[in-house]
């Protein structure tokens, strides 16, 4: 292996969108909204990683119901308050990595609105050797065509690479793409693997 190719959110970083909205929601509302299937929430995030407007997801959502587009709106304008932090220990994995000679890489998928409070937040990030993130460059995981620009940009060599994701549909595309892949399910569980 010379290169690990990290996801941000679930992977290096840890966040919980039901953390912006606990204080202003009831409980069971923001466990509606949490549902992908009463909300539609997981889709407007997909759609706005491409770099739609954050004002298409939260139409996309009040299709639904309007209080959750208004819920949606809300934690865009909050994103802070969603408990956005570095996942224990990762700053050490990477550094422990790039010792050992490996290129470190991230791979995400953001609205490059997100993507500026995490990068202007998380440190890990600039360890890295480089990233690309799905708002961008108007694709994501899990379609093939983001892994190939990763190989691209960064120089890959897929079979001589590992990504790692806490997403188990993004970790079978990379597999499709030639690379090696890593369920993230736990830190300890991750750096076993690796």
């Amino acid at each position: 292996m010379t290169d690990v190719i990290f996801d941000f959110g679930g992977v290096l970083t840890d966040w919980d969108l039901a953390a912006a909205l606990v204080d202003r929601y009831s409980p069971e509302l923001v466990a509606r909204f949490i549902d992908n299937n009463n909300s539609g929430v997981w889709n407007a995030f997909h759609f706005t990683d491409r770099q739609w407007a954050d004002e298409a997801g939260v139409e996309l959502v009040s299709r639904h119901q309007p209080i959750f587009g208004e819920m949606l709106a809300y934690a865009y304008r909050h994103f802070d308050l969603t408990g956005m932090r570095e996942t224990p220990g990762s700053h050490q994995l990477v550094e422990d990595l790039q010792a050992r000679g490996y290129r470190c890489w991230g791979l995400s998928n953001w609205s490059p609105e997100n993507f500026q409070w995490v990068y202007k937040n998380i440190r890990t990030v600039h360890m890295l050797d480089g990233y690309l993130v799905s708002g961008f460059v108007h694709c994501a995981k899990p379609e093939p065509e983001i892994y190939q620009l990763a190989v691209e940009r960064f120089g890959l060599n897929p079979a001589k690479s590992v990504f790692i994701d806490d997403d188990r549909t993004n970790v079978e595309a990379a597999r499709a793409a030639g690379w090696h892949a890593i369920l993230r399910v736990t830190p300890q569980g991750t750096i076993e693997e690796l």
